[in-house]
Formats: structure tokens, C-alpha cells, sequence
């Protein structure tokens, strides 16, 4: 599994790498740890021999920050790679990912408290909307459960959300993680009296117990792979919502979400909820877009699920 740790030198950065280290993956990981650093002769009026000063020094900076990292990741990777330039911080690590085929890129989120959760910071935001592959944000949250990661599986039944699971599931876990699968069932925003008739609640309720259908269907087929899985379908009046409030009240570590996208002039931006979980989760947010590489096709497991 190819990765690229987009790194910046800061501490959200290494709460990163930390983060990819304690979820235990078996060492099949070829690790790049990226950093693109502003080039000084893009600014106005950058005189070119102190930004040639800055350039020596901010090469001795990053190689002290990945010789950390790399430390960090030693044991759990089956390589790590130490790549560095300068140019377009967010566009290049975009275009970097897709030159190495990359299946996931790590980054740091900028913060975890309630009032700057959303602030994903402008890189993380660009590459989280435009890497084709699947994006990994992390959160700097309380340390991982003695290396046991509480994995919550956001679950709509699309295509993207099956495979968001089958990505999850066919990671090379050391540990099993523990999984909740949770599907959230949106609610009328009227009252009775205020013009819903009596089919449109009846319709509802079909299709609460359709979704709970589906999403222990979902639940056994992980199950059958991972111990411990378990089915929960929910109500709300929003979807992300529901989900963020779910994953905080549950002490999640982790919320994968699939990537549904848009339409062809907007192949690569998040939907509505996934770009809602991923500014306000109170926990790292797996952006999967495996369905995006896998030709086209149907995975096994979503096969499994219509027979």
C-alpha cells in the first residue's frame, strides 16, 4: 500500500505519522514523508540570494523533522521514502500523490477544539477535495485505545459507502479494530399538523427498517471478516451531524466516510456530509475513494451484499 505523509515540520504533522503508527498495520506500507516548502522566489520582491539562505536552511529543518518521523514510523512500514522541493504547497502534494499512484495521503488537521474544529487549514482542505486516492486527516484526539482503533463506518448503502467499508475491512491490521457500522436515517423537518400526511410518515418508517436491513447486511459481511462488528441505524434531521454527535458520544478514533462525488466538472470535490464530517469531527476522518480505483467495477463484497 503506497502513502504519502504530506508534512509540514509541525506538530500537527507528527501527530500524523503517530496516528499511522498506532493504528497497527501489518508492515506493508512503502511510506513517502513529503514536504513541499513555499519557494521565496514566487514572492515579489524575494531577493534571490537570502532566499537562497532560506532555502539551506529549510532543507536542514525538514530533514530533521522526517529523520523524526521516519523514526517514528520504523517497525510499522515496509519502507520509508524522504522526499522534499519547493513550489505550490497544497497543488504539488496533489500532483505528487497522483504521480506516485499513491492509495492514501496523511495529513495533519489544524486543530480539535470546539471552536477552531472546523479549520481544517487551506492544504489539508485543497488536497482533501482533489486527491483522486483516498485521504486519511488526522486530528490530534486522545491516544489510541492500547493500539485498538473504535472505527466507525459512516453506511448510506451507496456504492462508495460499500467500498469505503471494503477498504477499511482490507486494510493489513496487526489488530482488529473495533467497528460500528452506522447508518443515519434523515428525518421530515415538519411537524404533522404543518402538511406531512400519513403515507409520507409511513414511507419513513419503511424506510428506517429498509436501511436497518441493509445495514446489518453491511455489518455481517464485515463480521465475517472482523469480530465484533456491530449495526447501528440512527434518526436526525442532518446526516453529518448525526454522525459527528454519534462518533463523539462513542469516543470514536476514526469515521470512514465514502466519496461519492459529483459530477464530471466536479469529479474530485467532497459531497455535502463528507465535507461536513471532515470540518467538524471531533476524530481523524478516512476519506475513502476506493471506489474511484477499482476500474469500475463492483467489489466482492458489495457483490456479496445484492445476492
Amino acid at each position: 500500500m503506497k502513502v504519502l505523509l504530506a508534512t509540514d515540520g509541525s506538530e500537527t504533522a507528527k501527530h500524523a505519522a503517530e496516528f499511522l503508527a498506532k493504528m497497527e498495520l501489518a508492515a506493508e506500507l512503502d511510506v513517502t514523508l513529503a514536504t513541499v516548502s513555499h519557494d521565496p522566489a514566487d514572492f515579489a520582491n524575494a531577493y534571490v540570494p537570502v532566499a537562497e539562505d532560506w532555502k539551506t536552511q529549510e532543507r536542514e529543518r525538514v530533514a530533521t523533522h522526517q529523520a523524526e518521523l521516519e523514526s517514528i514510523l520504523s517497525g510499522v512500514t515496509r519502507s520509508v521514502t524522504l522526499h522534499q522541493q519547493f513550489g505550490t504547497v497544497a497543488h504539488d502534494i496533489v500532483e505528487l500523490s497522483q504521480r506516485m499512484q499513491a492509495d492514501l495521503v496523511v495529513l495533519g488537521a489544524v486543530g480539535h477544539s470546539m471552536i477552531r474544529r472546523m479549520l481544517l487549514g487551506s492544504v489539508s482542505d485543497y488536497v482533501a477535495n482533489h486527491a483522486s486516492c483516498s485521504v486519511l486527516i488526522v486530528r490530534p484526539t486522545a491516544e489510541l485505545n492500547h493500539g485498538q482503533v473504535n472505527v466507525l463506518i459512516a453506511y448510506d448503502g451507496s456504492l462508495a459507502s460499500k467500498q469505503a467499508a471494503e477498504e477499511l475491512v482490507g486494510l493489513p491490521w496487526k489488530a482488529e479494530p473495533a467497528i460500528s457500522v452506522l447508518s443515519v436515517v434523515q428525518e421530515y423537518d415538519v411537524l404533522l399538523g404543518d402538511g406531512i400526511s400519513a403515507v409520507a410518515l409511513s414511507d419513513q418508517t419503511e424506510w428506517f427498517e429498509r436501511m436497518r436491513g441493509e445495514n446489518q447486511s453491511m455489518t455481517d459481511q464485515i463480521a465475517h471478516q472482523m469480530k465484533g462488528a456491530e449495526a447501528h441505524v440512527t434518526k436526525g434531521y442532518h446526516v453529518g451531524d448525526a454522525i459527528v454527535d454519534y462518533a463523539e458520544k462513542h469516543k470514536s478514533d476514526l469515521i470512514v466516510v465514502g466519496d461519492s462525488g459529483h459530477s464530471v466538472i466536479e469529479d474530485l470535490l467532497l459531497g455535502s456530509t463528507s465535507k461536513f464530517i471532515m470540518r467538524h469531527a471531533p476524530c481523524s476522518v478516512w476519506i475513502s475513494r476506493h471506489h474511484r480505483n477499482t476500474n469500475n467495477t463492483t467489489s466482492e463484497l458489495a457483490d456479496n451484499l445484492s445476492t
